[in-house]
């Protein structure tokens, strides 16, 4: 059984190694090619593996595809993909191409009505880890886009100006009552020293200033 999985896995690996040897387009939504040579031979290659696996070891799931049959087609993919794990020399050389038919996965899945059982077919496999970020990455991007929008808003736009001059005038106010401050203490001091002198002291500096 460990060696029909590992048969199952070794087509999808040897795939990606290709497509990164021969150089194939795996940017996702690329404008000049749409990645195509890479989907076509992904789809011949995934016929090919369909035709040889085990069907009995598909994982059926209560998911309803509108591509009908094709489903258990997606099914041997991602179990297949859930195996593949290559050299850590390759991960990194390799990553744009799982990546890509990650993203193709996801958005069957989605489809599908379920994205989240793609996560979880995949679980803690190298492929999981790449998706895993792929996630994480997104909902940076969509933070900072939703930022961005925020702050062109024109009403949130007026409200910052507001609250960085309620904060300046918050340091201003701050600062001006260290120095009151400050100015006290120091009366506060001289005062006490002025307290301790003796009175003929004091009387003899008063009369030195009025020469």
């Amino acid at each position: 059984m460990n060696e029909k999985k590992s048969d199952n896995a070794q087509w999808l690996l040897t795939f990606l190694h290709s497509a990164v040897t021969d150089k194939l387009c795996t940017k996702i939504s690329c404008t000049t090619c749409g990645a195509r040579k890479f989907r076509v031979r992904l789809a011949a290659e995934t016929q090919e593996a369909f035709a040889r696996y085990d069907r009995k070891e598909i994982q059926r799931k209560a998911l309803q595809f509108d591509r009908g049959g094709d489903s258990d087609i997606v099914f041997m993919l991602t179990e297949s993909f859930a195996q593949v794990s290559p050299p850590k020399s390759d991960q990194l050389r390799m990553r744009d191409a799982a990546m890509l038919l990650l993203f193709d996965l996801d958005r069957i899945f989605l489809h599908g009505g379920d994205q989240f059982l793609l996560d979880e077919m995949l679980g803690k496999s190298w492929a999981g880890d790449v998706l895993a970020a792929m996630r994480a990455r997104y909902e940076i991007d969509e933070q900072r886009r939703r930022d961005q929008a925020l702050r062109a808003n024109p009403k949130f736009v007026q409200a910052e100006r507001e609250r960085k001059k309620a904060e300046r005038n918050k340091l201003h106010l701050a600062r001006v009552a260290r120095k009151e401050e400050r100015l006290r203490k120091w009366l506060d001091s001289n005062a006490k020293k002025e307290a301790l002198l003796p009175t003929s002291t004091l009387i003899d500096e008063k009369s030195e200033g009025s020469y």
